[in-house]
């Protein structure tokens, strides 16, 4: 899997790592932490649409991250 970039609420650019997995279980997508209706609509987005989006997806990504590590272990 591709590691996407550190997005941080100055950027309105694409965290796009184009490694889309949205699972049936999945809010966010597996790869850069957006959810599917962020993902369709990111192109109408204002920059200030963009760039609150970009300020939470390193926390999504790292409670994905904690989640599958808490669910593999048995």
């Amino acid at each position: 899997m591709a590691t996407p970039p550190s997005p941080t609420s100055l950027s309105s650019e694409s965290p796009c790592t184009k490694g889309c997995y949205l699972g049936r279980a999945r809010r966010w997508c597996t790869s850069c932490g957006r959810s599917a209706s962020e993902i369709g609509r990111w192109a109408d987005m204002s920059d200030a649409e963009r760039q609150s989006v970009n300020s939470k997806l390193s926390a999504r990504l790292a409670l994905m991250k904690n989640s599958s590590g808490r669910s593999q272990k048995h």
